[in-house]
């Protein structure tokens, strides 16, 4: 049996070898402990093992007299986006990013919407050890719903910081490889509000994809083809909860994800300063 993989990243491992039930319900039970607010935002990428690992995650934070706002399959970003928007103790995406199919994980965020950091980690693994936890008395059991608009406001947030008309009057042609993980609907939302004529690959919610998750150049080989026959002005490629993007330009080459915060940081920071 392989180890669960433990960090300040939070917890990931294999299903059916590495995680096992109770770890999960116990991570997420020392979450809740060291939540300030009895409320928590929980969402994840589209691998088969999600359903299971959110229900588990969903009545341990129950359990805890936790209130859950479940956003469904959602890039990992609006996970945290919305803890922030939505005033919440914390918030927890049940993704392995771009690790294989067979592997899930838990990633914790702070109320502010950014993940934990070293010191929030080692009162968590101190709370995991420790495992007192104070479960709610029946009558005060938390209670979980599902958010009717999980997207919108993260998504209305993110077309403050471009030019939209300028977009829109461009008519843009675009290629997106959605990775059939959690930026499936997003992506295509965000570019039909821009108007971008959008040609989309791998744009199922299915959890598995015929290209490796991590979205390297070598792996985007898909993806510049339909640039190329499309003729589109970018290619646009995520992993599978959607908090890594790589471009690819018009002439179908993979340009780098480490690139893409560097176009990125150019965009904002006069923004910013002014």
């Amino acid at each position: 049996m392989s180890q669960l993989m433990i960090s300040v990243a939070g917890i990931r491992g294999i299903v059916g070898d590495s995680i096992q039930p109770e770890q999960f319900v116990r991570f997420t039970l020392a979450f809740a402990e060291g939540c300030r607010k009895k409320l928590v935002v929980i969402g994840g990428d589209a691998r088969p093992s999600g359903p299971m690992l959110r229900t588990l995650v969903i009545g341990a934070l129950e359990s805890m007299g936790m209130d859950v706002v479940d956003l469904g399959i959602v890039p990992t970003p609006t996970v945290g986006f919305m803890t922030r928007d939505l005033g919440a103790g914390g918030g927890i995406a049940v993704t392995a990013s771009h690790n294989p199919v067979e592997w899930n994980a838990l990633k914790f965020f702070r109320p502010d919407g950014t993940f934990l950091n070293a010191s929030d980690n080692a009162k968590l693994m101190q709370r995991v050890e420790a495992g007192n936890f104070k479960l709610a008395t029946v009558h005060h059991l938390g209670e979980a719903c599902a958010h009717a608009r999980p997207l919108e406001n993260h998504l209305d947030k993110v077309l403050e910081f471009v030019d939209v008309q300028a977009i829109r009057k461009a008519k843009i042609k675009v290629a997106l490889d959605a990775c059939n993980g959690a930026g499936y609907q997003a992506l295509p939302e965000l570019l039909d509000r821009l108007k971008c004529d959008t040609v989309t690959i791998f744009g199922e919610p299915t959890g598995d994809c015929p290209r490796v998750f991590e979205p390297l150049p070598e792996h985007l080989g898909a993806l510049s083809t339909v640039v190329k026959s499309h003729g589109a002005r970018v290619g646009f490629a995520v992993d599978p909860d959607a908090d890594r993007l790589a471009l690819v330009d018009e002439t179908g080459r993979p340009i780098g994800e480490e690139r893409t915060i560097t176009l990125v940081a150019d965009h904002l920071l006069p923004r910013l300063r002014s």
